[in-house]
């Protein structure tokens, strides 16, 4: 396996020195050196470490919170802040750019190795998260079947290209929309989603329906049949619901 890539950024060249020592032998692969936002943003603009030491305070304008915050948003970099002292205030704003971890100066190999093993166990098991999602976003998306996410506010969280096409809804409108308002059914038996929603939840149950119809955007509709099921999360607490549905008009006729 190749060793992680880290960038560090430290404006005192001696800590700098000792620091991307220390990391080798750790066994990681020290990317590069810099001591200002300017040459950091740079170096990851062509190449995207695993994981970047970041000093709080650094040369130049930008901060070393300055630069956690735009690798994060615009860079998909993580960062461990490297900080010998700080104010509650400055502390404050460095975890809001949610950072993977502190190292206190000065460092000791044994914590040194320990947070950035955390760091990039973490950062592993974040890509292979989003991975994961992207795989279950193209299945979803592929299928032949409408699909709709909701959360636990029975708020839309995902929204198909099936699901659009039948219920007349692009998914940018549906997304954070109530469920209700795009996907709205009514049973043969007159029972409506609310009421269907409310049970599946209550009984923790896989509710099929055959004979619903579903109102489209423009106010025409169509038979459809559908299942509602529960999302549940590793600990078995129910934090969603999905929604699974097709045109039924040729199976009525």
């Amino acid at each position: 396996m190749t060793a992680p890539s880290i960038l560090v950024i430290e404006d005192e060249s001696l800590v700098a020195e000792e620091l991307s020592m220390r990391l080798r032998q750790l066994g990681y692969d020290v990317g590069g050196v810099v001591d200002n936002a300017a040459d950091a943003f740079s170096y990851v603009s062509v190449v995207r470490p695993d994981l970047a030491l970041v000093d709080i305070h650094i040369k130049g304008s930008l901060t070393g919170i300055d630069v956690a915050r735009r690798f994060r948003n615009e860079f998909d970099v993580p960062v461990v802040f490297l900080t010998a002292h700080a104010d509650s205030a400055t502390l404050k704003e460095a975890t809001a750019t949610e950072p993977f971890g502190y190292i206190v100066k000065p460092f000791d190999k044994r914590s040194l190795a320990a947070t950035l093993e955390t760091a990039i166990r973490r950062r592993r098991a974040e890509q292979k998260l989003v991975k994961m999602e992207r795989w279950l976003a193209a299945t979803m998306n592929s299928i032949g079947d409408a699909v709709i996410t909701i959360d636990s506010e029975l708020r839309v969280s995902f929204f198909n290209p099936v699901a659009e096409r039948l219920s007349g809804w692009a998914q940018p409108e549906a997304i954070g929309r109530p469920v209700t308002e795009v996907f709205n059914i009514r049973l043969a038996s007159g029972e409506t989603l609310a009421s269907v929603i409310e049970r599946v939840m209550r009984e923790g149950i896989v509710l099929h329906i055959d004979e619903a119809t579903l109102t489209r955007r423009d106010g025409s509709s169509t038979p459809i049949d559908d299942s509602v099921a529960p999302i549940r999360d590793d600990s078995g607490r129910m934090t969603g619901l999905v929604i699974v549905f097709r045109e039924a008009s040729a199976r009525k006729k």
